[in-house]
């Protein structure tokens, strides 16, 4: 008996196996036949919490979505009505519970090859163990007509993942400018039509994270233009401050503005259409007069003003941060003493000249600790770099990296941010900051450009 059990469960996950690559390669045909053949597979999901949505989706195919949707639309369907009947049953036999689960399974039989509980989250805004959507998983594969059909079907484009970031947020991250577009298109018919039913939802492209980052925020930090322009033209508010310190993805201090995080990355372009951005919209709201809609917008709009005077939680504003990167290029763009016109031209000058090369630090009294260098190239996948490579703040392969007092190699800007920010143990938590002295990694940077040239020789 234990042995028909174990095989039966084995050809249930080698189904559901199939049924997941089937819906990645958007094989529709196959897709059928597996849920034809096994209705219960639409219960099927990953290790990481996919369920056939998140498939789908990065799939991207519209027909494999619309199967999807009619298979789980007719489980949902089946689990009302097995709801139902077991309702009736424990009304008229609630003291019999045991009684009740015979007379459920015997009324009500499920397949026999159910390989996931029925508990399992089967909807189109199921998430997985890290918060992402179906929705989510379409962006990140870059997959607009998967965007659109999700969103057509009942994906909740204002939900969020564990920090709190939509999908339009990740649209801005990765710089996903199809998907972005679909995704604001529904976000403002949608708020149009509330408003027309008399109702109020917030604006999709300025909902924020856990910690107040919009996806203009994202979009600032990753250095991203034409996300910028998107967001912009889209109507995101340009001051939006963010409501606590952050260190995960973007770092900055309570109170940033998508201005600051420009400043903070020392860069010019971002800074140039935020105020441009900054400009019209004062002028819409000066032609508008008092009784105008701008006139009563919020301040963090950017109708209302010149959003380089505002200052975050410690009182700095970007012309502020720029000095502390020592981008005084930067700064005197943002000091709202220079008239915005001017800083604008500055900004476009200084974004073509490209930012100046930085000075390196004196060297360090101490010997740091030593770090081990991450395996030569050829022992390592040319697509994604060493964990070595990539600085433990930002997640990105290192481009200026220098070793700190825990003997660990950072990006300078990266660490020399976290020290801006008052915090008085590095990053992680594991010692406390007894140094901010940063010392270049030479050999570190020579070992990233020999994978660098490996990767881009395909070897």
């Amino acid at each position: 008996m234990g042995n028909e059990a174990s095989v039966q469960a084995q050809a249930a996950r080698a189904d559901e196996l199939a049924l997941m690559q089937a819906l990645l390669n958007g094989d529709l045909q196959a897709i059928q036949a597996l849920l034809k053949q096994n209705p219960s597979l639409v219960y099927s999901h990953s290790k990481a919490g996919e369920n056939l949505w998140h498939f789908a989706a990065q799939g991207g195919d519209a027909q494999v979505l619309k199967a999807v949707a009619a298979a789980v639309e007719g489980a949902l369907a089946g689990q009302k009505k097995q709801d139902k009947l077991k309702g009736r049953i424990n009304h008229e036999f609630n003291k019999v519970n045991q009684a009740v689960n015979q007379a459920i399974s015997s009324a009500v039989p499920l397949p026999a090859a159910i390989a996931i509980p029925m508990s399992t989250d089967i909807g189109i805004n199921a998430k997985t163990m890290d918060g992402t959507t179906p929705l989510m998983a379409a962006v990140k594969a870059g997959k607009p007509e998967a965007v659109a059909e999700l969103l057509a079907a009942g994906a909740d484009a204002r939900r969020g993942d564990s920090s709190g970031a939509t999908a339009v947020h990740h649209a801005a991250w990765q710089g996903q400018a199809a998907c972005l577009a679909v995704l604001l298109q529904h976000g403002q018919q949608q708020e149009e039509q509330e408003a027309a039913g008399g109702s109020w939802v917030p604006r999709l492209v300025d909902v924020t994270t856990h910690t107040g980052l919009t996806p203009l925020h994202y979009a600032a930090w990753k250095g991203r233009p034409d996300m910028v322009k998107a967001l912009v033209n889209a109507g995101a508010s340009l001051a939006v401050p963010s409501v606590s310190d952050t260190m995960g993805a973007v770092a900055a201090n309570a109170g940033s503005t998508p201005l600051h995080l420009a400043a903070m990355k020392g860069d010019a372009s971002i800074v140039r259409l935020l105020l441009r951005a900054n400009v019209k919209l004062m002028a819409l709201a000066t032609a508008e007069g008092p009784g105008g809609p701008l006139a009563t917008a919020p301040a963090a709009s950017g109708a209302r003003g010149d959003v380089r005077k505002t200052a975050d939680k410690y009182g700095k504003t970007a012309a502020n941060l720029a000095w502390d990167m020592q981008r005084s290029d930067l700064a005197l763009i943002l000091d709202p003493s220079t008239p915005l016109e001017q800083a604008i031209e500055l900004a476009a000058a200084a974004a073509k000249a490209g930012p100046p090369a930085a000075a390196l630090p004196a060297a360090a009294d101490h010997a740091p600790a030593k770090q081990p260098l991450p395996p030569a190239a050829g022992a390592v996948s040319l697509t994604e770099p060493p964990p070595g490579f990539v600085c433990p703040i930002t997640n990105e392969l290192l481009k200026d990296p220098v070793r700190a007092c825990d003997g660990l190699t950072y990006e300078r800007d990266a660490i020399e941010v976290w020290f801006q920010l008052g915090n008085s143990m590095m990053p992680g938590g594991h010692s406390r900051i007894t140094s901010e002295q940063l010392t270049p990694d030479a050999q570190l940077r020579e070992a990233i450009a020999a994978w660098k040239a490996a990767a881009a020789a395909g070897k």
